[in-house]
């Protein structure tokens, strides 16, 4: 059984002394395949940089004042009942270690707190040589098979919707 000692959430626009550099390291260690890592990363310095982006709001994850991961979310234009879960991982040295439940866990009590009538917290998986290692994990940390996702870009077009109650 793993066991996650007590992690922290920090809003990434909070986050004292955080570089692009580090968060360059993040998401190249959190992504193997580099243009995931390279979107990845586009995305963070954006919300770094202007503070808010697309609606998102990242925040690292911390386990004793190591930075050892990222989460976050986002809002959808057509609906205030289902947020939208951004980028988000544990570096490699720090997987299966809870780490990602616990944060997932705490990014639902901050949803909930900002967002009282969502319901449901959405991941789009994309296709890809990835696609089909991905889904198990998710649906271990209570997520479902919602249906296909139909979008103008190409990185999401026809990616998995995976849906996870908001308690």
């Amino acid at each position: 059984m793993n066991v996650c000692p007590q992690i922290s959430l920090v809003p990434l626009k909070e986050a004292p002394l955080i570089t692009t550099a580090d968060l360059k390291e993040l998401a190249f260690s959190i992504w193997k395949d580099p243009t995931r890592a390279q979107s990845a990363l586009d995305s963070f310095i954006r919300t770094l940089t202007i503070g808010e982006c697309d609606h998102s709001q990242y925040y690292l994850i911390k386990r004793a004042n190591q930075l050892v991961g990222i989460i976050g979310h986002f809002e959808f234009s057509h609906t205030d009942q289902i947020i939208g879960l951004t980028w988000s991982g544990v570096i490699a040295t720090h997987q299966k270690k809870g780490i990602y439940k616990e944060a997932l866990n705490l990014l639902s009590t901050v949803i909930k707190t900002q967002y009282p009538y969502a319901l449901y917290l959405e991941e789009l998986v994309p296709l890809g040589t990835s696609h089909d290692a991905v889904i198990p994990p998710f649906l271990k940390l209570g997520f479902k098979l919602y249906g296909q996702h139909v979008d103008t870009n190409p990185l999401f077009n026809g990616a998995t919707i995976l849906r996870r109650t908001l308690c």
